[in-house]
């Protein structure tokens, strides 16, 4: 049985792994392009975390043009982006035998994925964004604690100006909070150590 007409709650259209109108390929690759540039600037800090960056930059890029269209982060994106970071990363550590990059990663995850659900919980955070910035604690919990402070500091700093802007046209909306994250951590990569 239906509801009245005009009574029927809408219901938000899934996202599709890669579900863009014309236009958003071009923009996801000059991002893709930039992340990667930016991703060497983390080989000062170890090559395997460049190689993840590297790796990731496409899907990172796909992550922050969906969220700003549609204000949501798919699933496929966030799983994807969180299993190349745990092969590379869990590799490099078995490579290195560094069990304390491992070990910090996953309590930075652990942290941080915590931390952003409890203000999902009670803001506007959307649950993508919280997985989303578990997955890349991830990264920069491997680097070092600093990174996953200046992660976290600068993705804020990042998304500041946007809220402030909403809120001067008093625009009700949430800030689309993924591009802030992706840049954030690469920031946080090339800005530390």
């Amino acid at each position: 049985m239906s509801a009245p007409h005009g009574t029927e709650r809408s219901r938000p259209r899934p996202v599709a792994f890669l579900d863009l109108p014309r236009g958003h390929g071009t923009a996801i690759g000059v991002v893709a392009v930039a992340l990667a540039s930016a991703s060497l600037v983390s080989l000062r800090q170890s090559p395997w975390l460049a190689v993840v960056t590297v790796a990731l930059a496409p899907v990172l890029a796909a992550v922050a043009v969906i969220d700003l269209r549609t204000h949501r982060i798919p699933n496929a994106l966030t799983l994807t982006a969180a299993a190349v970071a745990v092969l590379v990363l869990g590799a490099a550590s078995v490579a290195t035998a560094d069990g304390g990059a491992l070990l910090r990663a996953v309590g930075a995850t652990a942290v941080i994925g915590f931390l952003y659900w409890l203000l999902a919980r009670f803001t506007g955070l959307g649950f993508g964004d919280v997985k989303l910035t578990a997955v890349l604690a991830f990264g920069a919990g491997w680097a070092d604690w600093r990174t996953v402070v200046a992660f976290v500091l600068l993705s804020h700093l990042l998304a500041a100006p946007v809220a402030i802007w909403f809120e001067v046209r008093r625009r009700r909306r949430a800030v689309p909070m993924g591009p802030a994250f992706v840049v954030g951590l690469y920031l946080a990569l090339a800005l530390t150590r």
